[in-house]
């Protein structure tokens, strides 16, 4: 977590250590605050004791296919908090047919595969501010 002069709060929640350290690395000098979370359960110990500002969610958590635990997050943390910006990452496009059964509208979604980082910066910027 950075330091707690900030007024942003953003959560990385990604099952997969690198991308969860690859995330980190792009905004460690954003002026925000930064939480992570492994997983489901993790990220909503979190978000009972944090408000977020921006919520960067893997689709994917556990590594299943098929797997939409970071859908349903997004929809709880939307439920809590109605302002959360959320960033949906993914792996694949499986999920796009699932999403219409949720309330909460991604503010952007972002492909593992094709991510820009200087773009990935830049919305994160965006919907913190």
């Amino acid at each position: 977590m950075s330091g707690t002069n900030h007024n942003s709060n953003v959560l990385i929640v990604e099952d997969l250590s690198s991308w969860r350290r690859r995330f980190k690395r792009l905004l460690k000098n954003e002026p925000i605050n930064l939480f992570e979370a492994a997983g489901y359960d993790e990220a909503l110990k979190l978000v009972k004791n944090h408000r977020f500002d921006v919520a960067v969610i893997d689709v994917n958590l556990s590594g299943v296919p098929h797997n939409v635990d970071g859908l349903l997050l997004a929809e709880q943390m939307w439920q809590t908090n109605s302002k959360v910006k959320i960033i949906l990452i993914s792996g694949s496009r499986e999920w796009e047919r699932r999403l219409g059964r949720f309330r909460f509208h991604p503010t952007c979604i972002l492909e593992k595969q094709n991510l820009d980082q200087d773009d990935f910066v830049r919305k994160v910027r965006r919907s913190v501010g």
